[in-house]
C-alpha cells in the first residue's frame, strides 16, 4: 500500500511536495475509509485521497510526476541505451534553476515498510536508495551516489541486500537505476520491489486514452463477463449485454532502410471490438458499437477491466479529473468500491483529481484528512498541495461551500472585469440591426415575426436602428 509520495522540482513543482495517505487520529468513518496496518507508528492509510484546486494549479503535474517515477523505474535499464538523456523536466520559471529532479516513494509491501527515492538530470542518476524498515530501525540495503569530482559512483551496500552487488553495480549505467538493472538481473530481493512500483500502481494521467484490451480479455470469462456487466448495468447505461466481435481494420505499417529511404504497407487486421445491446420500448434489441456509445459510456468500459484488477489484487489507481465524462453520482459509486468496511492487508487505493465540489459534502465518502488542495504559491509560479486538515475545518462543516468561498484555498481568482470586457467584445449591439449576417437575420426575423425579407424592407425603410424597425413593422409594414 503507499504511504507517501515525494517530488521536487518537477514541471511545476519547485520544492520539495509531499502526498501523504497517513490517517490522522480522527475516528469517523474509520473502518471504510481507513485500512488498519502493523506498523509501528502508522496506525492506518487511506483508502482514498481527493486532490481538489484551480485549472493551472498543478494537480496534474503532481500525478505526471509519479508516473516520471515510474517510467524510470520501469525503462531505465530494458529501454534506454548508453548515453541516452534522461526524461528531465525541471522547474523553470525561478531566478536559480534546481539542479535535480527528486523523487521518494513509501510504501508497505509484504506487510514491511520501503522507502525508495532518487536524484536525477538529464544526463544521468546522482543519488539513488533504499531504505527497509523490517524493524523501527531502517536497513539501508544501498545507497548510490555520483561523484563530481572523480567522474564515478560509490555505492554503500548493506549486509541485508543478498546476491551478487558487484556484478549489478558494474552493469548500472549513469542513466539507469541500481534498482532496475538489478532486478533485471534477477534479484530475489529488489525485483518484487521493482514489480511493485511498476506493476501495482495503475495511474491514468498526462492526457493518455484508455486501451480495451484489459476489459475486452475479461469479457472472455463467462464470470468475468457477468462482473462487467453488472457494473454496465449498475452505471445506468441501458445496456443489457455486452458482445465481443471481430472487425477487419486497416492496419498501416512503415520500414526504414539503411540509405533512408521508406516503404508503406497496409494490410488488413483482425480488431477485437464490444458491441453493446439496448433494449427497445417494444422489447426488442438493438446493437451499437462501442464508438456509438456516450463518452461517459465508453470511458467506463474501458475503466472497467483495469478497475476490477485493481480491486482484486489490492493496487494503487492513480487518476488524473475523475469525473471527466461521468456523472458526479457515479463517480461518488467508484470512489466506495475502495472503501469497504473489513478489508485489510492488500486493500486497494485511489488518488485522483477532481473539480466536483460535492463529493466534498457526500456523507461517509472523503473524511477531511482525504481531501488535499493544490495551489499556486504566493509568487504564483510553483505548484503547493497542502492538506484540507491544515485549515482545521469542524466536523460537520460544510466543506463545499467552505471550499467554493475561497476559505481553504486552491480556487481561481478570477478578474470579473476582464471577463465583462471580453463579454462586451463578443456580444451584438442589440440597438442595431445588421442585415449583413446570417445570424442577426435569423435573431431579429425571430423576434419581432417577420420573415427575413420583411426584416430587410423595414431596415431599407427606415434604417437599422432596432427601436425604428420595430415600430415600422407594428405599425406601418
Amino acid at each position: 500500500m503507499l504511504i507517501e509520495f515525494r517530488a521536487s522540482n518537477f514541471r511545476s513543482i519547485q520544492g520539495e511536495l509531499v502526498l501523504s495517505m497517513v490517517a490522522t487520529s480522527d475516528k469517523q468513518f474509520i473502518d471504510t475509509n481507513t485500512v488498519k496496518t502493523e506498523l509501528r507508528g502508522i496506525d492506518r492509510l487511506l483508502r482514498a485521497v481527493a486532490i481538489f484546486g484551480a485549472n493551472g494549479s498543478g494537480k496534474s503535474n503532481i500525478l505526471l510526476a509519479l508516473e516520471s517515477m515510474q517510467h524510470l523505474v520501469a525503462a531505465s535499464a530494458a529501454r534506454f541505451s548508453p548515453g541516452q538523456q534522461l526524461p528531465y523536466q525541471p522547474f523553470a520559471l525561478g531566478e536559480s534553476p534546481c539542479e535535480f529532479t527528486e523523487y521518494e516513494l513509501t510504501f508497505i509491501h509484504d506487510g514491511v515498510r520501503h522507502q525508495y527515492g532518487f536524484k536525477h538530470d538529464q544526463a544521468r542518476i546522482v543519488e539513488e536508495w533504499l531504505l527497509v524498515y523490517v524493524s523501527s530501525k531502517p536497513q539501508t540495503w544501498f545507497f548510490r551516489t555520483f561523484d563530481h569530482g572523480t567522474q564515478k559512483y560509490a555505492y554503500r551496500n548493506s549486509d541485508f541486500l543478498k546476491g551478487k552487488k558487484e556484478l549489478w553495480q558494474e552493469a548500472t549505467r549513469e542513466n539507469a537505476l541500481f534498482l532496475s538493472t538489478a532486478a533485471q538481473l534477477n534479484s530475489e530481493q529488489l525485483l518484487p520491489i521493482f514489480r511493485w512500483i511498476t506493476e501495482d500502481i495503475v495511474i491514468l494521467a498526462g492526457g493518455h486514452s484508455l486501451s480495451a484490451e484489459s476489459t475486452l480479455e475479461k469479457l472472455q470469462s463467462p464470470e468475468e463477463h457477468q462482473l462487467i456487466l453488472n457494473l454496465l448495468s449498475a452505471a445506468d447505461f441501458g445496456i443489457c449485454e455486452v458482445d465481443v466481435t471481430q472487425r477487419k481494420v486497416k492496419a498501416h505499417g512503415i520500414e526504414i532502410r539503411g540509405d533512408g529511404t521508406a516503404t508503406f504497407s497496409t494490410e488488413d487486421k483482425d480488431e477485437k471490438t464490444p458491441i453493446f445491446s439496448h433494449r427497445t420500448a417494444s422489447g426488442a434489441i438493438t446493437k451499437f458499437p462501442l464508438e456509438q456509445e456516450s463518452l461517459g459510456t465508453q470511458r467506463f468500459f474501458l475503466f472497467a477491466g483495469p478497475l476490477i484488477d485493481i480491486l482484486r489484487r489490492g493496487k494503487v489507481l492513480v487518476v488524473d479529473e475523475l469525473d471527466n465524462s461521468m456523472h458526479t453520482l457515479l463517480c461518488r459509486r467508484i470512489i466506495e468500491l475502495f472503501q469497504v468496511d473489513g478489508i485489510g492487508g492488500r486493500a486497494a487505493q485511489l488518488v485522483f483529481t477532481t473539480h466536483d465540489t460535492s463529493l466534498l459534502d457526500a456523507y461517509g465518502l472523503l473524511r477531511r484528512d482525504q481531501v488535499w488542495l493544490a495551489k499556486k504559491s504566493s509568487s504564483g509560479q510553483n505548484s503547493e498541495l497542502v492538506p484540507l486538515t491544515d485549515y482545521m475545518p469542524r466536523k460537520g462543516e460544510a466543506l463545499e461551500r467552505g471550499y467554493i468561498s475561497g476559505r481553504y484555498g486552491g480556487t481561481p481568482t478570477l478578474d470579473v472585469d476582464l471577463f465583462a470586457r471580453v463579454r462586451d467584445a463578443t456580444q451584438s449591439d442589440r440597438t442595431r440591426i445588421n442585415i449583413n449576417e446570417p445570424y442577426e437575420v435569423r435573431y431579429w426575423s425571430n423576434s419581432l415575426g417577420v420573415d427575413a425579407d420583411g426584416l430587410r424592407r423595414a431596415v431599407n425603410s427606415v434604417g437599422n436602428v432596432a427601436a425604428d424597425v420595430r415600430n415600422f413593422i407594428v405599425h406601418g409594414l
